[in-house]
């Protein structure tokens, strides 16, 4: 069996309320990463983490459940937790013994009851936290109106590092804040299409962009000092402020 370093150990918490595609970005996240063979879904009840019979019968997570990924030399362990607030039981050691909380949010439905009760459980731990906002191919899906509350409930702390190409059905994939590039994905292939990101939505990528580089300048004194200086971040400054910053909950991706 292979061994890991201490510091090529993760372990990421999936949370949120329920039905917002934890278990079911998990199950793509061990497909893409080649740990699993196919595509493994909650409605055909043959997910890795959900296996106890009434999980499988009720098409929900009960249980705190693990599953891992061996990814660039690393492994990430995921600690996969139930929504509904009767199971909180199961989240809270999930969260707790957790690098990083990712706070799953439906694209559809925006915060809800269990949104703020796992963001107020990972603050009273200090655990970093980042959102992921999902279920974007959805009828009546609007990213941007939850990220925009979010921002009115957690402040502006919270900053994209995606920006959604398309809406609802018409979805087709997101572009990266931090370089620039549109990722598209047909048909569940292992490898995304990359592509420059298209002319319409370069105004507003380049303005979240800088957004986010004054977000990460202002986590930082040196970096704040290089921002004066030369009015931007290099890309290097970039990724290590944003971790930084990520770290210390000033930021949340």
């Amino acid at each position: 069996m292979k061994r890991y370093l201490p510091e090529k150990l993760r372990n990421i918490c999936f949370a949120g309320h329920n039905d917002t595609g934890k278990t079911t970005l998990l199950s793509a996240l061990l497909y893409f990463t080649g740990t699993v063979n196919r595509f493994l879904r909650v409605e055909d009840g043959n997910t890795i983490t959900d296996f106890d019979e009434e999980e499988i019968s009720r098409k929900i997570s009960i249980y705190l459940s693990l599953a891992w990924a061996d990814y660039k030399d690393a492994k990430i362990n995921f600690l996969d937790t139930p929504g509904f607030g009767m199971f909180i039981s199961e989240t809270i050691p999930g969260i707790k013994c957790s690098d990083t909380v990712a706070l799953f949010v439906n694209g559809v439905q925006g915060i809800e009851i269990q949104t703020d009760k796992i963001f107020k459980i990972s603050s009273s731990f200090d655990i970093p936290l980042l959102f992921i906002i999902n279920k974007l191919d959805k009828e009546n899906s609007d990213p941007l109106k939850v990220l925009e509350q979010l921002k009115n409930k957690y402040g502006n702390k919270v900053i994209p590092l995606t920006y959604p190409i398309g809406k609802e059905a018409n979805f087709k994939g997101v572009v990266n804040i931090l370089n620039l590039k549109a990722y598209y994905n047909e048909n569940q292939s292992i490898q995304a299409r990359v592509e420059n990101m298209p002319e319409d939505l370069k105004g507003v990528v380049e303005k979240t962009r800088e957004e986010l580089i004054e977000k990460v300048a202002e986590s930082d004194e040196k970096l704040m000092e290089k921002f004066f200086e030369k009015g931007t971040l290099e890309e290097k400054e970039l990724l290590s402020g944003l971790k930084l910053g990520f770290l210390k909950r000033k930021i949340f991706p």
